[in-house]
């Protein structure tokens, strides 16, 4: 695997402003996404995640990666340095309600299975890169009736492009789905496909900003609007389809940010950069407060 490597001489006097927020923010992710074990980072289950934390995890990634209204602090500095990260990732067809999930059935909670795809090497050995696999995802308790009654509003449908799901004694869903793993630059890693919701491709770029925008990240917004037609009707949607009548373990949108951003977190060359700003930025206050300037070393 590549290794960044940052050191002052490449940090402009005009980048340490945008240097202190991007390692702020990737500090965000870190903390709240991983624990420490034996002196060891070992990433969170998904669902032991406070949802409050996950909030701020997803204002950092719109802050990070998809800020539309000023510079994405990591994507602009990974550009003007000629860096980039890769993200192992996923792609699936599986119905987003599932990211919503009562609780873990027999078979487990669709986040304990992406979470797999991840960090396990064993399930990445069974699932390549680039290869399509096809499992099996069921409830095996019963949904609410107005979900249930409701199937038309969520469900995928068109088993030409994906495969359908559908309810087993009227009142469980199963679904026959394919996922696909991927590794995605950092930049166009936010397009890939978490599922479907009805027929609309839901992108972790929206599940993101949806979390971010309308469920408290940077704003508690319940009639959020946007220019952006695709993402309205992505967030229409999500708004329709995401809380089992408030009976989820936790609001799906709010999981499936969490998995977003673990893919994120666990790169190795994410945490380099962040340590690697830590100690530049440490040097640079000692500087300063000898009464040098971080470019004096660099000038003779």
């Amino acid at each position: 695997m590549r290794r960044l490597k940052i050191s002052k001489s490449t940090i402009q006097t005009d980048e340490w402003g945008q240097v202190t927020a991007l390692r702020t923010h990737l500090g965000v992710l870190i903390q709240y996404l991983f624990h420490l074990t034996d002196g060891r980072l070992v990433v969170q289950e998904p669902l032991e995640i406070d949802p409050g934390q996950i909030l701020l995890v997803a204002a950092s990634l719109r802050a990070l990666i998809f800020d539309d209204t000023g510079t994405p602090l990591l994507l602009s500095f990974l550009r003007r340095h000629g860096l980039d990260i890769t993200v192992n990732s996923f792609e699936g067809d599986f119905a987003m309600l599932y990211y919503a999930q009562t609780k873990p059935n027999n078979t487990g909670h669709l986040a304990q299975f992406l979470l797999s795809l991840i960090v396990d090497e064993r399930q990445q050995i069974e699932f390549p890169v680039g290869v399509q696999k096809i499992f099996v995802l069921s409830e095996d308790r019963q949904i609410p009736t107005s979900l249930a009654n409701t199937i038309d509003t969520w469900a995928p449908t068109d088993d030409n492009t994906y495969m359908g799901a559908d309810l087993a004694n009227d009142d469980q869903v199963v679904q026959l789905c394919r996922v696909t793993r991927r590794h995605a630059p950092i930049a166009e890693w936010g397009n890939l496909r978490m599922g479907y919701l009805k027929d609309i491709p839901i992108r972790r770029k929206s599940i993101i900003e949806y979390t971010a925008n309308r469920l408290g990240g940077v704003h508690y917004d319940t009639a959020h609007h946007t220019m952006d037609k695709e993402r309205a009707n992505e967030f229409r949607l999500l708004t329709k389809a995401y809380n089992w009548e408030d009976r989820a373990i936790m609001h799906g949108a709010v999981v499936a940010t969490a998995i977003s951003a673990i893919e994120v977190a666990v790169c190795r060359e994410l945490i380099d950069l962040y340590c690697q700003l830590g100690t530049e930025e440490e040097s640079r206050r000692d500087w300063l407060l000898n009464g040098s300037h971080p470019e004096d070393d660099t000038a003779t």
